[in-house]
């Protein structure tokens, strides 16, 4: 992912992640699969949610240079939730995976984690977190 934030739209509230293609060949059977949620701000991170059922999942063709967006109803914040994260307790998190095919067959995975807390929370951007990145 390049970004990720949340948006308002007829009242409802959205996620727009975009996932960029940043090497020089196509990446076939692109999958993303994110998972949203609340949760405490600790370290270390908690594990990846075992539940994939909760999981956004999008598939697409991502060329090289190319970018992927996707729009998605974004999970509900309670108003004690919104209170956690704007004082900076907690977190809105996104964890995820992109798994593709590279140009020459191999299978790749790519594992994120985004949060949005603080400041950033009225804003409705998110920011890496400094573990659970990684390309495989």
């Amino acid at each position: 992912p390049i970004s990720a934030s949340r948006y308002q739209e007829n009242g409802v509230a959205k996620l727009k992640l975009i996932l960029a293609n940043s090497g020089k060949t196509p990446a076939a059977d692109c999958i993303n699969e994110v998972f949203e949620g609340v949760a405490a701000i600790v370290k270390p991170l908690p594990p990846i949610p075992a539940d994939e059922s909760k999981a956004m999942r999008s598939v697409s063709f991502a060329a090289s240079k190319n970018e992927i967006r996707v729009h998605e109803e974004s999970v509900k914040i309670s108003l004690l939730e919104a209170q956690a994260i704007r004082k900076g307790t907690h977190a809105i998190y996104l964890v995820g995976t992109v798994t593709y095919t590279d140009v020459f067959k191999k299978s790749r995975k790519t594992y994120y984690r985004l949060m949005c807390s603080g400041e950033n929370f009225d804003a409705g951007l998110f920011v890496f977190c400094d573990e659970g990145n990684k390309i495989n």
